[in-house]
């Protein structure tokens, strides 16, 4: 008798052990196996590549705008990731004018602006578009970089630059 009790305890133990594995693989899946992702991510990064210590907003300056207080010289400051779902759609995409100003986000079309203490120094206004290499401005997608950082992720990188203050 006590051989039966201890396998129907026995049994009932695997089996609540075996539901609390399947509910962990099912509900954290995607962290189990996260050495097969396929997404890639490119951060949105702005890059101050000057000798001042500026103030940037992205938008119109309300409560969704972007703002970067104090940016250091030489500093950068990463916005926002754009993902693309698997490596067909990273070979098919460019993600400067396909993916950088699109997602939702309008403060990005609502204008850039930079300021030197509590002087606006430069104000760049869309819609994006193609401006040649010769122009550098925020919405010039020539303006823009993009490369790649690892297996998995990237930067797409707009560097403010000291001709631009002038």
């Amino acid at each position: 008798m006590n051989v039966m009790k201890y396998n129907k305890l026995f049994t009932i133990k695997i089996k609540s052990v075996l539901l609390y594995l399947f509910l962990l693989v099912s509900c954290s899946g995607c962290y189990l196996f996260a050495w097969d992702r396929t997404a890639f991510i490119y951060h949105v990064t702005i890059k101050n590549n000057t000798q001042d210590t500026l103030n940037v907003v992205i938008g119109n300056g309300g409560k969704y705008s972007h703002s970067i207080d104090n940016f250091l010289p030489d500093s950068s400051w990463s916005i926002r990731p754009i993902e693309l779902n698997s490596d067909r759609e990273k070979e098919n995409v460019d993600v400067i004018r396909e993916k950088l100003f699109t997602g939702g986000d309008s403060q990005w079309l609502l204008g850039f602006k930079v300021y030197k203490g509590d002087s606006l120094i430069i104000q760049w206004d869309g819609p994006p578009c193609e401006m040649g290499a010769n122009t550098h401005h925020f919405y010039n997608y020539s303006s823009w970089e993009c490369y790649d950082t690892s297996k998995f992720e990237g930067v797409v990188l707009f560097t403010i630059k000291d001709s631009d203050l002038k």
